[in-house]
């Protein structure tokens, strides 16, 4: 998926997109290289996602992890995953988390459980 992306970018150019059961997230990292206006990585593996995010941050983006569970209220709680957040350094000496290049955008990879139940609220109910 990757390839095809990288071969044919006016396939996601300029719009949002979501990868599912990401892995390593090549794919939705090469769609925010293609020009994605927006790109969220999901998986439900933790290591996954520190590697995904690294991934996006050694390629030249600005790459975040959350967690999303519902809240008591019914409401999305977001956290940085109790150290899902890569701290790590470039060959400059600059970290990652530092951000990247302002043209290209965040890539948002985001620890979710799909074998949970859906919380209501976000099925529009």
């Amino acid at each position: 998926m990757a390839d095809l992306i990288a071969r044919e970018p006016q396939r996601v150019r300029g719009k949002r997109v979501i990868e599912l059961g990401a892995g390593v997230g090549a794919p939705g990292i090469a769609a925010a290289l293609a020009g994605a206006s927006e790109v969220c990585i999901t998986d439900r593996e933790p290591l996954s996602l520190h590697c995904a995010a690294l991934s996006a941050r050694s390629s030249g983006l600005s790459a975040r992890v959350l967690r999303l569970e519902a809240g008591p209220s019914g409401r999305v709680v977001r956290d940085h995953g109790q150290g899902l957040e890569a701290e790590a350094e470039a060959d400059d000496g600059r970290s990652f988390a530092e951000g990247s290049k302002g043209d290209q955008p965040q890539v948002t990879c985001v620890l979710l459980d799909w074998t949970l139940p859906v919380p209501k609220y976000l099925l529009g109910r």
